[in-house]
């Protein structure tokens, strides 16, 4: 047997170990053994050694095989069997060490994030790496056509036909109906056509819904209609707007109230008097008659201070028309004290007829001149109208017993004794 010297880089012969004794047998005739013929050892697997014709085990160059066997390594199946056994070869410990294999970055799942409806009517799904796909047909185009037909009709009933495009925009964009409420309301055209919501929210108002600012304008313009007002009350500019309404609106008038002042604008103003017309402006400068309607109906007045000036100016009209002046201060006593213009009309009427009479008999007898003042105290009943029925009857009573019983005083309506008249 040879073995690999590794100082001299040669095989070495080494003699086999000597057999154990063993005691002596008979010996018996035996066969001998023939001498295999050696062949080519193929299909070698590819480890540190290969094995030679003859059985031999060498290293093969460029292998490493570890720590280099001795004789005593190789083990001997029998003395006969010369073929060399080696052990299994000593692991040889890895000098580098174990490092842990770099995470493959990960990528983030593909969600949708929004979805929305193209000019086909496909419902088109969007995710977060920013692709698209189309996930179904939610929507007839033929219809949703008819649909926007209808939409574009009622925009241009009200005027608001610069906001159809956008509408439609956001219609077929993924925004959600609370986010395109929001965002319709910040277009312009928009902002322009319901004006006065803007003011209500400065003002501490809610702001309308567009179905109770369109029904609100709807019901001031039949007011108006009805009671014969121009259209220049409620004509429709630019964009649909109706600016002469939107004071309304802004304002927080009801339909109610404007009523009443339409009402008032025309019954008891429009259609006055001339000597209530031209009373109410010489007691509040500023107003002619060509704006009376628009003053009456000014939502910055309030509804009971315009009634109370056309009151005013009503009965002051009637102590007018009766050739009696009336100054603001005294036509809004009496109006305080509950004088209408039907009362005024017909309380004037009577100090018109019997104070011309009074004041002379005051003269001619030397009393105490019983004037205007003294005949509007007794007719309408105010502070000191029993003083001034008693200055009256002794006037009477002075004229009487001078021409034997009559007096210009006493005669039909003049000695009544009710207010309102003599």
């Amino acid at each position: 047997m040879a073995i690999y010297d590794p100082d001299t880089g040669k095989l070495v012969k080494t003699p086999p170990p000597a057999p154990k004794k063993t005691p002596s047998t008979p010996k018996t005739a035996s066969t001998p053994k023939k001498k295999s013929e050696s062949t080519p050892v193929v299909n070698q697997p590819a480890g540190p050694f290969f094995q030679t014709q003859t059985g031999l085990e060498v290293p093969r160059p460029g292998k490493s095989v570890g720590p280099i066997q001795t004789a005593s390594d190789i083990q001997y199946s029998s003395a006969e069997d010369m073929t060399p056994q080696p052990a299994p070869p000593t692991p040889v410990a890895d000098t580098v060490p174990p490092t842990t294999p770099a995470t493959p970055p990960t990528t983030p799942a593909k969600t949708v994030v929004s979805t929305f409806t193209d000019d086909k009517g496909q419902q088109v799904a969007v995710y977060n790496d920013g692709t698209t796909t189309v996930v179904g047909q939610t929507v007839n185009i033929t219809e949703r056509k008819s649909a926007f037909d209808i939409l574009e009709q009622e925009f241009a009933r009200y005027g608001l036909d610069s906001l159809v495009g956008d509408t439609i925009a956001l219609a077929q964009s993924s925004v959600g109906p609370a986010e395109f409420s929001l965002q319709l309301r910040q277009l312009k055209p928009y902002k322009d056509r319901f004006f006065a919501n803007e003011a209500r929210i400065k003002n501490g108002l809610t702001p309308l819904s567009e179905a109770q600012y369109l029904a609100l304008e709807d019901q001031y313009q039949n007011i108006f209609r009805e009671y014969g007002l121009p259209k220049s009350f409620y004509a429709t500019t630019t964009g649909g707007r109706q600016t002469e309404l939107e004071k309304f609106i802004e304002g927080d008038i009801s339909p109610t109230e404007l009523e009443s002042r339409v009402q008032l604008a025309v019954e008891r103003v429009k259609n006055a008097p001339p000597e209530v017309l031209t009373t109410l402006s010489q007691y509040y400068p500023g107003v002619t008659q060509d704006s009376l309607v628009a003053y009456v109906l000014d939502p910055q007045k309030a509804l009971s201070d315009i009634k109370r000036q056309v009151q005013v100016a009503e009965v002051g009209g009637m102590a007018s028309r009766f050739g009696l002046a009336a100054t603001r201060a005294r036509a809004e006593e009496l109006t305080a004290a509950g004088v209408t213009r039907e009362v005024a009309q017909k309380g004037f009427q009577d100090i018109a007829e019997g104070l011309p009479r009074g004041q002379q008999l005051a003269k001619i007898y030397g009393e105490t001149p019983y004037d205007q003042t003294a005949a509007e105290q007794e007719v309408f009943g105010l502070e000191g109208a029993a003083s001034a029925k008693r200055k009256r009857r002794k006037l009477a009573g002075l004229e009487a017993a001078q021409f034997g019983g009559q007096t210009g005083l006493t005669g039909g309506a003049l000695d009544t004794g009710r207010a309102g008249a003599y």
